[in-house]
């Protein structure tokens, strides 16, 4: 059964539940990190890694691509002309309807013309 299930279930008792499992979380992966340092430096380090790496050079390229960071692709036009649609949206802007239904429209100095 689910830490979460059950009648005492609330908001939060569930917010403490997750976060005592990130805790718990956060100490495991700190510990095996500090682990696999200490066994790669048992088993000798930079040294022993380079000499698997020569022999076993398409896994080592495996495990490099998936570590490296990825960096997105982000390509940015500043070429693009809005007038058209800078204009368009002024004029929808500027048209509103009055109480009668009838439309307004607002000539260059925000007043209405009168109809």
């Amino acid at each position: 059964m689910s830490e979460f299930s059950g009648k005492d279930f609330t908001p939060a008792t569930s917010k403490k539940a997750l976060e005592a499992k990130r805790a718990k979380n956060a100490i495991l992966t700190s510990s095996c990190k500090e682990s696999l340092a200490v066994v790669y430096e048992m088993l000798g380090g930079h040294v022993s890694f380079f000499e698997w790496a020569e022999d076993n050079k398409t896994e080592f390229y495996r495990l490099y691509t998936k570590l490296i960071p990825v960096e997105p692709k982000i390509e940015i036009n500043v070429n693009n002309n809005y007038t058209d649609v800078l204009e368009a949206a002024r004029k929808r802007v500027s048209t509103t309807i009055d109480s009668t239904c009838e439309p307004v429209i607002s000539n260059d100095a925000g007043e209405s013309d009168g109809q």
